[in-house]
This record gives structure tokens, sequence and C-alpha cells, in this order.
């Protein structure tokens, strides 16, 4: 419905009870028909008047809204309804408020994965399902492959590893894993995971990082072979 029409129709509804009661004096002669018909009129042009100003100031507000929504600026309303004014400036007082709120979390956020990606030991971020909804260069380096958006069991098809994240999404707080990998080149790891409260705003709910223990396995089975010397 147009703002005319809304003004019209909404005229005409707070306009009823008066003409209800000129119709009743009228029937029980209390009234000229003549002066009831002239004085629904008068009345009916006194809502108009009064409600005009609202009318078109809601509708000016809603334009505005849309215009904000789609353009995310605050455009100001001209109106002479105080009512409106004031709605439409605790409107704006909203968007400003959210907008600033919106830009601190994406600035949270950019500094979260600036940091993410200049750790030097690889890490990924686990959803409940157990999908990877993050994960650091060197975590995608070091398996070989772009990790977010696929199941952990892609990633790393160690079954202690799936058991140990699984057990973490199940309410424990921490599990480490020590487990090999052989593809793209053979490795000896350790992951650390441990559960996330609150969840992040991608949906994160476990971290888990990766340590590699290779050089330190091999420097291991190096010193046992070496003979004992009296």
């Amino acid at each position: 419905m147009t703002p005319t029409l809304r003004w019209i129709f909404g005229a005409l509804a707070l306009a009823a009870p008066a003409f209800i009661a000129l119709g009743i004096f009228a029937g029980s002669g209390g009234i000229a028909p003549s002066s009831a018909f002239l004085a629904a009129l008068a009345v009916y042009a006194a809502v108009l008047l009064i409600l005009r100003p609202l009318v078109i100031g809601m509708a000016a507000v809603q334009a505005a809204v849309d215009a904000m929504a789609a353009e995310s600026e605050v455009r100001d309303v001209a109106t002479l309804s105080p009512s409106v004014r004031e709605l439409w400036l605790a409107v704006g007082r909203w968007a400003r408020a959210s907008r600033q709120k919106q830009q601190a979390r994406e600035t949270e956020l950019g500094t979260a994965q600036a940091v993410l990606a200049a750790l030097p030991d690889p890490l990924i971020l686990l959803d409940e399902r157990r999908r990877i909804v993050g994960a650091n260069a060197a975590a995608n380096e070091l398996l070989g492959m772009r990790l977010v958006d696929r199941d952990l069991a892609v990633a790393l098809r160690h079954p202690a590893v799936l058991a140990a994240a699984d057990a973490v999404l199940h309410g424990e707080a921490s599990r480490i894993v020590e487990f090999d990998v052989t593809t793209p080149v053979e490795r000896h790891l350790s992951a650390r995971l441990g559960g996330l409260s609150p969840h992040t705003g991608e949906g994160a709910a476990v971290v888990l990082t990766l340590h590699d223990l290779t050089a330190a396995k091999r420097s291991e089975r190096a010193n046992m072979r070496l003979p004992l010397h009296c």
C-alpha cells in the first residue's frame, strides 16, 4: 500500500468512532443530519492534517532504512513529526553503533588471521562436525593440500588423531597424540588438540597444532644405536 493510501485509510480508521457517535446523535434527533455530515467532514479533515506528517515521515524512514541496508549509509530524514524524528535519530544511533562494532570485529578478525598466518607451527581449526574451518600456510604446506572445508579425516588419516579430535569435541579439555605421516614426505608429528570456548565466529570448536618431531626422533634413534664404551 502506498503512503497516500495508508494516510487516507488510516485517517478513516481513526475518525470512525467520531463518525459513529455523530451518526447516533443524528439518528436520535440530537443534531441535524446536515450538521452531523459537516462535523464528520471536519473531524476527517482534522485527522488527515494530524496524521499526514506521521505517515509521510514513516514512509521516509522506511526508504532511508532500505537505502542504508543497500548502501551502508546513514541518511538524514526530513519530517515534521517529532515522533518520527526521534525514531529516526534512535535508528541512526543504532546503525552507527552497529557499524562500529562490525568494524571492530573485522579488525579483530584481520589481526587474528595475520597472527594465524605468521605462526611457524602448523595450526588447524575444526568445527563441531570435525570440518576444517581454518588453517595456516604452515599446515597447508606440511600436509600438501588446501585444508579449509575438508574433513579432518581427509587431511590426517591417522585413527588416533581422529579419535583425539572426537574426544575433545565431546568435552575433553585437551589431547596429545604422536603419529607418523608418509606424504608428501615421511615425518613424525605430535598433535595437540584443545577445545575453544566460546567458539570463534567461523564456528571453530577445536584448535589442533602440529609439531614436527622428525629430527628429534632421528637423533634419538641414532643415539640408541651408538655402542656403549666402558
